[in-house]
């Protein structure tokens, strides 16, 4: 659980005050949410905070989140008790840094052993994501999150196998790893083998917004289709 504080120094992909402004948006934005639950009524007091607990460690387990550094003298009592139980890296001049809140990075090792299992993958998704499904509380009044729920299941455990399909046919792998949207201001480099910004002009934003709305438009037409109604009531 060490690492060298050396390997956290990355150019950062956002400016501070960029990442400040979208902070405040989203927190501002998940606030929202909430208080519109407990406004109608929709949802009780206890309800919205399981719920956002859920999700937050849901997040923490997934992601691989260096986490706040906290830096203690390398001399003092909790620099050595951490020392004992593997937590931190030693850092620059006689100090202790410690990673508060540091994802467990448990989607990345799913990652890997979707891509690198045998027919054990599928074998063990499937059968979980239908307990899942078939445990699933059913609500008592007519609700759309049970749908969500179904859906996201559905999506998760066919980004999944799709994934370990590919793998495992040998097809498809050029096209396995991330992409982003055309106009983003990123590009892959294949002999990095990462992503690295690139500098945007007014056509690359205007084929970014022209991306998104197409999505947006074909996506509600989807949802307000009569077929897709249809589904849905019944």
């Amino acid at each position: 659980m060490t690492s060298n504080l050396t390997e956290l120094t990355l150019d950062p992909a956002l400016s501070p005050t960029t990442y400040t402004v979208l902070t405040v948006l989203l927190t501002l934005y998940t606030f929202s949410i909430v208080f519109g639950r407990l406004y109608t009524a929709m949802h009780s007091f206890t309800d919205c905070v399981v719920g956002v607990v859920m999700g937050t460690g849901i997040w923490w387990a997934h992601s691989s989140w260096s986490g706040i550094p906290l830096v203690l003298a390398d001399t003092s009592t909790l620099a050595s008790l951490f020392s004992i139980l593997g937590f931190g890296a030693p850092g620059e001049m006689g100090t202790w840094v410690l990673w508060l809140g540091k994802g467990l990075g448990a989607g990345e090792w799913v990652e890997e052993w979707v891509r690198g299992g045998g027919w054990e993958v599928p074998l063990i998704l499937i059968p979980v994501c239908l307990l899942a499904v078939n445990q699933h509380p059913q609500p008592v009044d007519d609700c759309p999150c049970f749908e969500d729920a179904i859906a996201f299941g559905s999506v998760v455990l066919g980004a999944l196998v799709g994934r370990w399909g590919m793998q495992y046919a040998g097809v498809g792998l050029g096209i396995g790893r991330t992409v982003v949207m055309p106009g983003s201001g990123w590009v892959f480099d294949g002999e990095m083998g990462k992503w690295v910004g690139v500098e945007r002009g007014w056509e690359d934003v205007a084929v970014w917004w022209g991306v998104a709305a197409v999505k947006m438009v074909v996506g509600a037409i989807h949802l307000l289709s009569p077929h897709h109604a249809s589904v849905t009531s019944c």
